[in-house]
Parts: structure tokens; sequence; C-alpha cells
């Protein structure tokens, strides 16, 4: 069951994430530092999910307006490592994007950190592509992120 986040489900996410994150993104990440505070934050600005198999928490998705690109841009999606491989992750941004849609939000964003490939190819596989327009750095980091965009399709 994929359900609407909460705040309530602010420290559940955040452990979801630095679980779902660890062994499989730089530890540069701030996902691996992630706070119930700044899951709130971003809930408060956007919005998010809950995935539950069987009544347990194994995944979740996150979203916030970029007004000036008229997009959500979409952060921190993390499935816990027993669940991952039979399609929860693509479920995820399936309802973001079904979502995004019936906000008349045009389009998706999603930035991944320089060097994680295999990242960048499975958002690929969903429908996003890589924009290399962008030429800026965020969170001070050394390289600027990869930048992907879903063009979404009324329906």
């Amino acid at each position: 069951m994929i359900r609407p986040a909460t705040l309530s489900d602010a420290e559940l996410i955040a452990s979801l994430t630095r679980q779902a994150w660890a062994n499989r993104v730089p530890i540069s990440s701030s996902g691996h530092t992630e706070t119930a505070e700044r899951v709130r934050e971003d809930l408060e600005l956007g919005g998010g999910l809950v995935l539950e198999v069987e009544g347990v928490a194994v995944g979740s998705v996150r979203w916030f307006p970029d007004l000036v690109a008229d997009a959500w841009e979409v952060m921190r999606l993390g499935i816990m490592p027993a669940f991952r491989g039979v399609g929860w992750g693509r479920a995820l941004m399936d309802e973001v994007a079904r979502l995004a849609r019936a906000a008349a939000i045009p389009e998706l964003r999603i930035f991944v950190e320089d060097g994680q490939a295999p990242l960048v190819a499975w958002y690929e596989r969903q429908g996003f592509f890589v924009d290399e327009t962008p030429e800026y750095a965020r969170n001070g980091t050394e390289t600027p992120p990869v930048m992907l965009r879903k063009l979404l399709q009324a329906n």
C-alpha cells in the first residue's frame, strides 16, 4: 500500500532513508544524516509517500515544488534492501507522477550526485532524461549533481 506521508511519519521516514541509503550512495550524501526535522520541513513544503508491505513501512519518497521551473523536485526515494528489485521504487515514482498530473504539474525533476551511473540509468528507465544544461553546484558540492527531468502528459 502506498499512502500519503504525514508529519507524524517524520522520524519513520528519516530512519527509512538512512537505512535504505546505507551502502548504496556515497557517504557524503546528506541522506545518511537524515533527521526528522528535515523530513518535517520537506513535507510542509511539498509532500511525501510511504510504502507499506503487510503493514510494515519499507520505503518512502518526498517532493517539493520548484515554483520557478513549474515542477516538483523529487528527493530521497528509498526502499529497504529486502524489498528491492520487485518494482516498489517504480510504484512510488508512478504515484508521484500521478499526483503531479492531478495537480497540473508538468514536470518532475531529480538531482543525483555525480558518479552514480546506475542510479541515473534506473531513473532513465522510469522515463527521466538527463538535462545537461544547468551549470551550478548545490549544497557546496565540488561537482554539480546530474539533473534528470520527466515531462508529464496530462491524463
